[in-house]
């Protein structure tokens, strides 16, 4: 048997047409992922600005640790 499958976390925010396209092209591709609103989880914005130089850069995918 293989290594599982890392899990995928998109970062997201509501009214984002990049996050939607992406979110509709895993989900085409069966790729199983979890999504995180920033908009209602400061720990997860702060996330986001830590790796975007202080944007708030959606979506952010992160892809294992």
């Amino acid at each position: 048997m293989g290594e599982p499958a890392a899990e995928i976390v998109m970062y997201r925010r509501p009214g984002c047409g990049h996050c939607v396209a992406l979110s509709l092209g895993l989900r085409a591709r069966g790729v199983p992922f979890r999504t995180v609103n920033i908009w209602r989880d400061p720990e997860a914005a702060a996330f986001v600005r830590t790796h975007a130089g202080g944007a708030e850069t959606v979506p952010t995918v992160v892809v294992g640790n």
